[in-house]
């Protein structure tokens, strides 16, 4: 797969690899401990970190084509999953809006 230009600044020249991966279990463990030291109470899974990468790729306007086989989903219907999430920011976002302008209305 092909890695933006920032990323492959930071590959390691002798190895080749952008970065070393725990075994799923040690990761868990550091996962757990970093999420509780740093007063997190949601749980957060390595999921999570999927779920990241999608909403931010949708945010920024990147297709959900593309993302679909970056993800590597065999059905586009999972990764709609993200966009409607995105609807749902969209649609909060200007809810905030009109609340700061009610409040403001002094200002209009």
């Amino acid at each position: 797969m092909k890695l933006p230009q920032c990323a492959l600044e930071l590959v390691d020249k002798s190895t080749g690899k952008l970065f070393d991966l725990p075994s799923y279990k040690n990761m868990q463990k550091h996962l757990r401990r970093w999420v509780e030291s740093s007063g997190i109470k949601k749980k957060i899974t390595y999921h999570c970190s999927r779920h990241t990468f999608a909403t931010l790729h949708i945010t920024i306007g990147n297709d959900i084509y593309t993302l679909s086989k970056l993800m590597g989903h065999s059905d586009i219907r999972v990764t709609q999953d993200y966009a409607k999430l995105i609807d749902k920011l969209k649609d909060d976002a200007m809810v905030r809006m009109d609340e700061l302008f009610r409040a403001r209305s002094d200002l209009l």
